[in-house]
C-alpha cells in the first residue's frame, strides 16, 4: 500500500532531527491527495491526477506520500511487522532508509536504539551493519517511524494493527508503509516539526483502504507548494492546501495544482484565496468520520 502519491524529487535526510521524505501517494509522476471520484468514498473534488497505486502487490491502496532516493538491491524477505522473522538482536528493514527498494533484510539493532517519533540517524546500507539507530520495528525516515508493511508480492500486505491508537498505516514512498499520526486537515494540528496534515488512503487491512488525514513532512516542489502552484503529491503542497487536478484550479498549467482546503460549514472564502473558486465538499457521499466538513477551493463544475 504505497502512499507514494507525493512523487516529488527529494532525498531523505540522514541527519538526526531532519524532516524526512515526502509522503508517497500512488504513482511517481503525478498524484493527488484525495480518492478518485469513482471510489466508494464519493469524492466531489477531482483528484484523479496520478492517484493510482505504484505497488505491484494488488493491495488496493491508492494515495500516499513522496520520497526520492537511489534504488538499492533488495535483500532477503523478512517481515517488517513480525519481530520473529529476524534473529534476536536484529530487525527487519528495507535496506536503505529511503525505502526505495521492495526487498527487506535483517540488520543488527543499534547498541543505543532510538524510540518511535524521536530524531534519528540513518546510515548507508552495509551488510551486517545497522541501517539506522532506531529500535526494532522502526526505521529512520526523518524520525523513527513504525513500519506497518512493505509492498512486495512475496510478503503479506500492510498490517495497521501494529500502529498505535490515532495512527494510520499509510504508504511512505514507493514500497514502505508506515504508521503516521492522524490529524485534522482544517486545524492543521500536527505536532511533528515541518509536517502538515494531508488527505491520503490508509490501510484498513491487507486488502482495503479508506480515506484518512495523516501528518507527513512537507516537501514542497519548486512552485513552493502555494495555492495555484504545481504539485505531484499531497505533501508537495504547503499545509492547508490539497493537490487537485489541473482543470479544477484556475490558471493551473501543470498536471495538478495546490488549492486551499476549506470548511464547507463556514462562510465561503475561497474566491478571496483563489479567484473564481468555491468551497466544494471533498466527499460527495458518506464522508469518513471526522472529515465531514472538509472541502477544497475549486472551480465550480
Amino acid at each position: 500500500m504505497a502512499l507514494c502519491v507525493l512523487a516529488v524529487a527529494c532525498a531523505i535526510p540522514t541527519e538526526a532531527g531532519s524532516s524526512g521524505p515526502p509522503l508517497p501517494m500512488g504513482d511517481t509522476s503525478a498524484a493527488t491527495s484525495g480518492p478518485p471520484p469513482s471510489t466508494d468514498s464519493g469524492s466531489a473534488v477531482d483528484t484523479t491526477a496520478g492517484s493510482g497505486n505504484s505497488s505491484s502487490s494488488g493491495d488496493g491502496t491508492g494515495v500516499g506520500f513522496v520520497m526520492d532516493a537511489d534504488f538499492l538491491p533488495g535483500g532477503s524477505l523478512c517481515e517488517v511487522t513480525s519481530p520473529s522473522s529476524c534473529p534476536p538482536g536484529e530487525k527487519c528493514v528495507v535496506p536503505y532508509p529511503n525505502g526505495k527498494t521492495s526487498g527487506t533484510t535483517c540488520v543488527p539493532i543499534d547498541a543505543k536504539p532510538v524510540g518511535a517519533g524521536e530524531a534519528c540517524s540513518a546510515f548507508d546500507y552495509v551488510e551486517d551493519m545497522p541501517v539506522d539507530d532506531c529500535d526494532a520495528g522502526l526505521q529512520c525516515l526523518g524520525v523513527c517511524r513504525r513500519l506497518c508493511g512493505v509492498d512486495n508480492v512475496k510478503l503479506p500486505g500492510p498490517d495497521p494493527s501494529v500502529c498505535a491508537r490515532e495512527e494510520a498505516c499509510v504508504g511512505y514512498g514507493p514500497f514502505l508503509d508506515v504508521c503516521l499520526a492522524e490529524c485534522d486537515p482544517l486545524m492543521q494540528d500536527c505536532a511533528e516539526l515541518g509536517a502538515g496534515c494531508f488527505l491520503v488512503e490508509g490501510a484498513v487491512d491487507q486488502n482495503r483502504t479508506e480515506p484518512v488525514a495523516a501528518c507527513a513532512p512537507v516537501v514542497a516542489d519548486k512552485s513552493g507548494g502555494e495555492a495555484g502552484g504545481d504539485c505531484f503529491n499531497p505533501n508537495s503542497c504547503l499545509p492547508g492546501n490539497a493537490c487537485v487536478s489541473s482543470q479544477s484550479v484556475p490558471g493551473c498549467e501543470g498536471f495538478a495544482c495546490c488549492s486551499p482546503m476549506c470548511d464547507v460549514t463556514a462562510p465561503d472564502g475561497c474566491d478571496a484565496q483563489l479567484s473564481g473558486t468555491v468551497c466544494t465538499p471533498w466527499f460527495s457521499i458518506d464522508p469518513p468520520a471526522g472529515l465531514e466538513n472538509v472541502g477544497a477551493c475549486v472551480l465550480p463544475s
